[in-house]
């Protein structure tokens, strides 16, 4: 039977590892790598915002604002992630040269950045 097609499976530590090992390789400028695991993890874990976040700032980093973009799109940020959300959603925009909705979406940043604080 081919499995290849097949999501991997992985408990909470291989997965928190692997995303552990994603963030490393984007931070030794490895944005490639860091995208390839990060693509699995986001098959086997599409509601974790954290993991959204990390998926598309290497997108981001990896000259993908495109599909950094639609990465953002996701229903799942609230509180701090909604916060990282609009500020690479702004990054991704002002890459993909939409400046007035990157204008939006920088502003929105810093409006829910200051909500964050009030909370605080």
């Amino acid at each position: 039977m081919d499995t290849s097609a097949e999501t991997p499976v992985f408990n909470d530590t291989q997965r928190n590892l692997l995303h552990l090992l994603g963030y490393l390789q984007l931070q030794h400028g490895d944005a490639g790598k860091a995208v390839a695991i990060f693509d699995v993890l986001s098959e086997i874990s599409p509601s974790d915002p954290l993991l959204a976040l990390s998926h598309a700032c290497g997108l981001l980093r990896s000259g993908q604002p495109a599909a950094a973009l639609a990465t953002l799109e996701h229903p799942i940020f609230t509180g701090e992630y909604l916060t990282l959300a609009w500020l690479l959603r702004g990054q991704a925009l002002s890459r993909l040269g939409h400046v007035a909705e990157a204008a939006r979406a920088m502003r929105m940043f810093i409006r829910q950045r200051h909500a964050d604080e009030a909370r605080v």
